[in-house]
Order: C-alpha cells, then structure tokens, then sequence
C-alpha cells in the first residue's frame, strides 16, 4: 500500500504544480510512506474545482437503495476559500403584512356595527287658555280664579316672546271694582308690532298706532305673520245673556290664539297658547301646572303689583279711582296684621304710588282671593 501512495503522489504531483491551482504557495502536503515521508505537492494553495466527487449514499429502510449526493469539503489555508454569507433578508411580506393589518383595523373602527341610540324628541309644551270675564274673574293656565280689583295696568302675559297687558278699570256697575278695558299684544313673537283693542265705548282696535278693522265684519293681516278678524262668530267666554257678539280674533305666531270680546265698557278674553320655555307669568300665572301659587298675592309678589314704567307698552297710565265703596271695604276687612303686610308688599312692589295706587293695591291684596268682592261692595253702597 506504501508503494500504491508513493505510486499516487508521483502522479498527482505535476498537476498541482501546473496552472490547476488556484492560489498562491502553500506547505508541501505530504503522504505517509512507512517511515518515510513522500512530498505531494509544493507551491499551491487549494485546487479550484466546479464541483466536488460524487459519493453514493445508501439509503432506504433497508438501506439497500441509494442516491448520489455531491458534497464539498474545505480544505486549504484558512480551511478553504468559502465563506458563509447570509441571505439578504426580505422584508416586503412583512411590511404588507402590516399595512393590511392597519387597512383591516380602520375598516373595523369605521364600519364596525355601533349600538343603537334612540333619541326621543323632547314632547312638545302643553297648550292651555286662559279665560277673563266680567269683573275681572280670571281662569289661570292653570286653572286659578284670582281676581284684580284695583285700577291700573297689568301684566297678563309677561314672557320673553309673548307680551300681553291688561288695563283694569272700575265702571258704573261694579262701584269702582275693575273690569278689563283694554288690552295690548306685542312682543319678539311678533317682530315688534303691537295690536291693542279696547271696549265698543272707547272704539280703540289699531295695529301698529294705526286703527283696523272699522267695518264689521272686517279682516287684515300682518302678511306672513298674523291675522285678525272680526265678527259676530264665536263661543263667548260669559254664559250671560248677550244679544250681539262683537269678536276680534287673533291668529299669532308660536301657536297662540286671541280671541277678545267687546261689549259696551269692558272685555272678556280667552287666551290659548303654548307654555313658553323660558317661563312666563302675569294675571293668567305662571303656567307651571300647579293651580295653588296663582293666587293674586303670589302673582303680584312675583312680577310687582301694577306693570313698571320701562315695561309699559300703552302710551300713558290711567288715572286710578278709589270708589267710597272700596274705602269702606278696606275700613271695615282689611285692618290689623293683613293691613300692614298688604301696606309693606304694596311699597316694595309699586314705583312711587299715589294714594290712589297705594288703595288699589291694598285692596288687591286683601280681597283678590274673594271671587265675589263685588257683593260685598253692595252692602256698602249709599245707592
């Protein structure tokens, strides 16, 4: 065998030296022959070669097949001329992989089935009247009976939208108790135009200072906003016997309907219209649903007991008459602790009375809860 390797080398050794070689000089490699060592090749790195021997590889259950496999061995100075070099990492999947993830999740935010919230709309304000008749009886929105006997002008209606007074004035019937004279409607409900309508014996009906409705039957409007007619049709507000109806009907804005009826020295009304969002109050109350705190003493407690001067929407006061009827009413019933709390509540809610006002407003106090004041006067009276 040491004569087939010395064979060996001499053979192998020419190639090596020729141009086969692939790199610069190498140790001399070296066969064991017995003792003696036999120099293979001198000179040369490592051989450079396409590809490597075939081995036959036995594989199989049995190991009975095989298959040629090609394997490379590293040899030469620094254990060959391969290197490992790791593939260039490809991040493309990845990155799609990310912006499909971001797509899928705005999709999911947007389109995402979100529970069902029902909005209930806010049920509309209630619609209620209010009634004048005689002298005055008042019903409230809310179904009070207080009653304003003293002369002067009133808040009827006192809304930020809706703004209606009364004038309140005795006549030869009632001994000086009042009745409604005369009324005036205006107010941001109606863009600033104001319509006042008095009794048959004053011939007051203007609409802006201007007078309307002469004829009878008659119509005219304030084109896109109001209309008013008058006639003789209508159910009165007063069951009394009446042979002739002389009527004003209103049609106003935000649902609220007018309708005045004159007679000879007095008014009735009857007043239908919305409770106002930002409250209201006046002669018909405050509109709340509770009956009990429209009593005249709480009514003038709240808004003053006659209408201030800034808030005047008639041209003048009326000058106030103090019957000697009403004189012995409050001599005789309104006299100890009622007489000094109606004469303390009447100073702070006046602006600067006459003695006039100031009687007034006490008999206000003490007899607007009495719907029937009037019989009283009678037991009074000279006549």
């Amino acid at each position: 065998s040491s004569h087939f390797v010395s064979s060996l080398a001499r053979f192998v050794a020419p190639f090596l030296r020729s141009g086969l070689c692939s790199a610069g000089p190498m140790p001399p490699i070296f066969a064991a022959n017995g003792g003696a060592d036999v120099e293979v090749a001198a000179g040369c790195a490592v051989c450079s070669m396409n590809t490597g021997p075939a081995v036959m590889t036995f594989v199989g259950q049995g190991h009975g097949e095989y298959i040629v496999e090609t394997q490379y061995k590293y040899v030469g100075h620094g254990a060959g001329i391969y290197s490992m070099v790791a593939p260039k990492k490809n991040f493309t999947g990845l990155i799609l992989a990310g912006l499909l993830a971001v797509v899928l999740l705005i999709f999911l935010i947007v389109f995402w089935p979100r529970p069902t919230t029902t909005t209930t709309p806010a049920p509309p304000p209630p619609i209620a009247e209010c009634l004048f008749w005689g002298d005055p009886h008042i019903k409230t929105f809310d179904g009070a009976h207080p009653s304003f006997y003293g002369e002067g002008e009133f808040w009827i209606v006192k809304s930020d939208a809706v703004q209606i007074q009364g004038r309140y004035t005795g006549t030869k019937y009632t001994l000086g108790l009042a009745a409604t004279n005369r009324i005036v409607v205006s107010g941001s409900f109606l863009q600033g135009h104001t319509i006042v309508v008095g009794t048959l014996e004053s011939g007051v009906l203007t609409a802006d200072g201007q007078p309307v409705l002469q004829s009878f039957p008659s119509f005219y409007s304030l084109p896109g906003l109001a209309s008013l007619s008058y006639d003789g049709h209508g159910e009165l507000v007063d069951k009394a016997d009446h042979t002739t109806k002389h009527i004003v009907h209103m049609d106003l804005p935000n649902q609220v309907t007018i309708d005045v009826m004159r007679w000879e020295n007095y008014l009735d009304l009857k007043i239908v219209m919305p409770r106002q969002e930002t409250g209201q109050d006046g002669s018909c109350g405050n509109f709340n649903g509770v009956a009990e705190d429209d009593t005249t003493v709480q009514i003038m407690e709240r808004i003053g007991a006659r209408v201030a001067d800034q808030d005047m929407l008639f041209h003048h006061r009326v000058a106030v008459d103090f019957t000697p009827e009403m004189q012995a009413m409050l001599t005789a019933d309104c006299i100890g602790d009622k007489l000094t709390q109606a004469t303390a509540a009447c100073q702070e809610e006046l602006y600067v009375p006459s003695d006039e006002e100031m009687r007034s407003c006490l008999f206000d106090k003490c007899f607007g809860a009495n719907e029937h004041a009037l019989r009283t006067a009678q037991t009074f009276s000279t006549a």
